[in-house]
């Protein structure tokens, strides 16, 4: 955080982060050169949310380089199989992204069975927020263990130890549970074009 910060501060000062006014406010906008939207990464809810507010530029090239030249089935698999070769030749680079890959796929599919029947109440809504706060957190601690690992021995051992939990949760999130719990017409559209727009705001 501190790195892009003091490098966020820099382009700042130098008056390359100026991006415009903001429509409502019209206050001027210095997030041009943001690379990172800590308190959105720290309170996401999701794979998606947080990684749509973390490497802010690299996510923009991934973007461009692989997201939307990909055919739409593709698309979240080709963004983190290039983010893994783009880290470097480490297994476990490959193992985080693509199990990171899986559980995007399975958050979505839990957010169209269930965030819909958590909307007709605050006191529920809260409910539902804090469970995917915390859920968030455990699988970005599952995902990101053989990115620190960086060998497949030590990596393969751990998910061994969770006898691979949150690989099957994911599994079945992602392809069984909307079929189980199939969610209404609308939240489905809105959800397909929320699993799309990868970072749009940030990425234009």
């Amino acid at each position: 955080y501190f790195a892009w910060y003091f490098a966020d501060g820099i382009y700042n000062l130098s008056g390359f982060g100026f991006n415009g006014y903001d429509e409502k406010t019209g206050e001027a906008k210095w997030d041009l050169a943001t690379n990172v939207f800590v308190w959105k990464v720290e309170s996401a809810q999701s794979m998606k949310d947080t990684l749509d507010t973390w490497n802010v530029g690299t996510m923009g090239w991934f973007r461009r380089v692989a997201f939307d030249r990909a055919p739409k089935k593709y698309r979240v698999l080709s963004v983190y199989i290039l983010s893994a070769w783009w880290h470097g030749i480490f297994m476990g680079y490959y193992l985080t992204f693509l199990t990171a890959a899986l559980m995007t796929l399975g958050g979505q599919g839990f957010r169209r069975s269930f965030r819909w029947r958590f909307l007709s109440s605050p006191s529920l809504k809260f409910f539902y927020d804090v469970i995917t706060f915390v859920g968030c957190k455990i699988v970005m601690a599952y995902v990101a263990y053989p990115f620190a690992a960086l060998h497949w021995g030590p990596s393969i051992d751990m998910y061994k130890r969770f006898y691979f939990s949150g690989h099957i949760l994911a599994f079945f999130c992602a392809f069984a549970l909307p079929s189980i719990l199939p969610p209404p017409k609308n939240e489905k559209k809105n959800s397909e074009v929320s699993s799309e727009s990868l970072n749009d705001k940030k990425m234009d």
